[in-house]
């Protein structure tokens, strides 16, 4: 590749590059790829990041080397960040578990200005789907050396929350700045301030969500959040084994908190990603009605819910089995 220096800078080491307009034919998974992706199976993570994923093709090539190897559990977030990717979003997002909005890359091959209206767009998406969405690159850029943001930042992740991302991420500014621990506290502190903002705004109030005649998990949880807001109930429990049910509730963008109960640790683990989820792990119930006490009892003792206080709860019959969400009920916690 020769490269023309039209307005000088510095170049710093370990710096990719970017051929905006010109697509790059090869393999996704190369050889590092492939020993990176092993010892991640060998490790048990819950997610893996899927950098510069172009089409639906790469995220496919992923999940297909990630279950041949025993990583089936393993959760794809797939990685937005080239004018290709931009492009077959939607093909990219039906089979991720999840995506990451990189700003930083993305904003070399696409025109700055379009940069916000991409951003919105791919998290309305995203939380459309029920996928998780992460809005990452730049946030909190000034403190890697400063101690604290500007107001421009403070604006940038604050609208993020509002626009209804399920986390916001720091790069630079923990891996290689000055204070890394108190960039963590002061986004955190902006991000908690944003959604007591965005419930007072009612921000979350009319987002809509896509609807499939034909998921009943999708229905029962729609109807979940619709009667927690009816009868102003204070949580709603989401009994769950693997997940989903908790992420098909998490996607309506409820005011209640979500406690997920779920026997699985890698589940419990995951779902700290999911917007409005507070996992915890719970054991294998042979009844239903054991099965809403236990729920009921577990959310008492993380603090989420106590006497008095009206849950909304979602399971499924038979027990202890995936994608079998049936179940609503309404209690009083005792």
């Amino acid at each position: 590749v020769h490269t023309v220096v039209e307005i000088g800078g510095v170049v710093s080491d370990r710096k990719s590059i970017n051929l905006p307009n010109h697509p790059i034919e090869m393999p996704y998974i190369g050889e590092k790829d492939e020993a990176d992706l092993l010892f991640a199976v060998k490790e048990k993570v819950d997610f893996v990041a899927a950098s510069f994923v172009r089409r639906k093709e790469d995220v496919i090539a992923l999940r297909n080397f990630l279950n041949y190897h025993g990583g089936h559990s393993i959760r794809i977030i797939s990685k937005i960040e080239n004018i290709e990717g931009v492009q077959n979003f939607d093909e990219i997002l039906k089979h991720s578990d999840g995506i990451m909005v990189a700003r930083g890359d993305m904003g070399v091959e696409i025109e700055f200005e379009k940069l916000p209206g991409i951003q919105k767009r791919f998290i309305r998406k995203c939380y459309r789907s029920g996928k998780v969405v992460i809005t990452a690159t730049q946030m909190l850029e000034s403190m890697i050396h400063s101690a604290t943001p500007t107001r421009a930042e403070i604006t940038d992740v604050a609208n993020a929350v509002f626009d209804g991302t399920s986390a916001v991420m720091l790069s630079g500014e923990t891996a290689a700045g000055d204070h890394p621990a108190l960039v963590v506290r002061t986004m955190a502190k902006i991000a908690e301030q944003a959604e007591c903002d965005a419930f007072e705004m009612d921000a979350y109030r009319n987002l809509s969500c896509d609807i499939d005649e034909t998921d009943l998990t999708n229905a029962i949880c729609d109807a979940a959040v619709t009667t927690a807001r009816d009868l102003h109930a204070e949580i709603i429990i989401a009994v769950t084994k693997s997940g989903a049910t908790a992420r098909r509730v998490s996607k309506f963008r409820p005011h209640e908190v979500i406690l997920a109960a779920t026997p699985e640790e890698k589940t419990f683990h995951q779902l700290a990603l999911s917007w409005g989820v507070f996992p915890v792990l719970s054991l294998y119930q042979s009844d239903t009605e054991t099965l809403f006490l236990h729920a009921i009892d577990c959310a008492k003792q993380v603090g989420l819910a106590k006497a008095g206080d009206r849950a909304v709860i979602t399971a499924g019959v038979p027990l202890n089995l995936s994608g079998t969400t049936n179940l609503l009920k309404v209690q009083t916690v005792d």
